[in-house]
């Protein structure tokens, strides 16, 4: 192999630190854009979502005592269930 200038190792790391530096910059420009955007265009004008009531249910399947919540929100059709036991 012949040696080129433009491929040797020191020049191939020069440029991925290049490169490195460059998108650790474009971190800090983006987060003050995202910043100066504001809320996202989907969770505008939405009242927010609160928990209106929560209902546990008592199963026994094959003897053993489960206990299931079922969580209803504010939001209509907007429910969780989670075990409890």
């Amino acid at each position: 192999m012949k040696n080129n200038p433009e491929l040797s190792r020191r020049n191939t790391l020069k440029l991925l630190g290049l490169g490195s530096s460059v998108g650790a910059l474009s971190l800090f420009d983006n987060t003050a854009t995202a910043r100066e955007q504001g809320a996202p265009q989907y969770a505008k004008g939405l009242a927010p979502v609160k928990i209106k009531s929560v209902k546990a249910i008592a199963t026994a399947p094959q003897g053993s005592n489960l206990i299931v919540v079922k969580v209803e929100t504010t939001e209509p059709g907007l429910y969780g269930l989670g075990c409890a036991t």
